[in-house]
């Protein structure tokens, strides 16, 4: 991935976000942070980044309007990958939902396929 590539990770466990980070920034991609879906979406539309990844763990049981409101306030130019064990599976031609608990390799695999396919487009 060219390292032009930028991605926010919200997600309230420090532990999550560093983990996610040091794998991205090995792969050349610029990583902004939040702990809370307020502070992602402000991020997210000063910020432009090319992906969002939202730990949808922590808004239970308002996963669905958490997901929607983040549908409406994120740059329509933003890829989104939800990652949640609860709730509904989204469903939107520019996000992937990756249940959890999920494996990393997985994850950063989604990742990279919806920068390229960002690219290719």
């Amino acid at each position: 991935m060219p390292p032009s590539s930028r991605i926010l990770i919200v997600d309230a466990s420090p532990d999550n976000r560093q983990v996610l980070r040091t794998a991205l920034e090995k792969r050349g991609i610029e990583i902004l942070e939040a702990a809370r879906t307020r502070q992602g979406l402000a991020l997210a539309q000063t910020a432009r980044p090319d992906l969002v990844i939202w730990n949808l763990e922590d808004s239970p049981p308002n996963t669905a309007a958490v997901t929607d409101e983040v549908l409406r306030q994120t740059p329509a130019s933003t890829e989104l990958v939800f990652l949640g064990g609860v709730g509904r599976p989204v469903a939107h031609a520019r996000s992937a939902f990756v249940p959890q608990p999920y494996h990393y390799p997985r994850l950063i695999s989604t990742i990279e396929h919806m920068l390229s396919a960002r690219r290719a487009a």
